[in-house]
């Protein structure tokens, strides 16, 4: 298994909701931009659904949705699946926190077998 991660703050603060679809988006980019296939993104149930159910419109959301539908539609291999939100401690802990740092971080960790 092969960990990347990235962090990055924005301004100005979106709503939850938009929040998290644009994290999507975001991860979706930085996913494609190193060329791996094959990954799974998890995400709250909320945010699995409107992708994968919800119709469109033209809410800041709804924008964030389509930017996510045709990364997805184009690239088989992704997947997005959902966590209970009780299992998901670690994004929401790092969501609370997230407003607070002032720059984008990349960090690229393999893990030793």
């Amino acid at each position: 298994m092969f960990v990347e991660t990235i962090t990055q703050w924005r301004s100005p603060r979106l709503y939850v909701l938009e929040g998290e679809t644009r994290t999507l988006c975001v991860a979706l980019d930085f996913v494609l931009g190193m060329g791996l296939s094959n990954v799974i993104f998890e995400m709250d149930k909320t945010i699995v659904d409107k992708v994968h159910y919800n119709s469109l419109n033209e809410t800041e959301v709804g924008i964030f949705i389509r930017e996510c539908r045709i990364i997805l539609d184009s690239n088989q291999t992704f997947n997005i699946g959902f966590l209970r939100r009780q299992h998901n401690g670690v994004a929401h802990a790092s969501a609370r926190v997230a407003p607070y740092f002032s720059c984008s971080q990349y960090s690229n960790h393999a893990p030793t077998c």
